[in-house]
């Protein structure tokens, strides 16, 4: 099952407020992919305000990749997430990676 890219967006949010809180703003990019052996999968970047990221340790992300791996299961989307992190400001070069091909 797949959930809506609006409610993948929304499920990310949450988990990641619980990590970081409510305080830095949260934005997503999601993009439908394969894995390597031709599973669905979901690319999600997880956006932050760039003067934010230095609040955020390291030990954070990966509960934040944790946290979205276990709501999207936990939902029933069978998908296997791709979470990565970027800047919000870079955000208009996220929308053109969409179409550039992978090395």
């Amino acid at each position: 099952m797949e959930l809506s890219r609006s409610e993948t967006a929304e499920l990310v949010r949450q988990a990641t407020r619980r990590i970081v809180g409510d305080r830095i703003p949260v934005h997503t990019w999601l993009q439908d992919t394969t894995t390597f052996d031709g599973e669905d999968a979901i690319k999600i970047v997880v956006m932050f305000p760039g003067d934010e990221l230095a609040g955020i340790d390291g030990g954070a992300f990966i509960d934040i990749m944790v946290s979205i791996r276990q709501v999207l299961a936990q939902s029933g989307d069978t998908r296997s997430p791709l979470v990565s992190f970027a800047r919000l400001e870079d955000e208009s070069e996220l929308n053109s990676a969409r179409y550039r091909a992978s090395a």
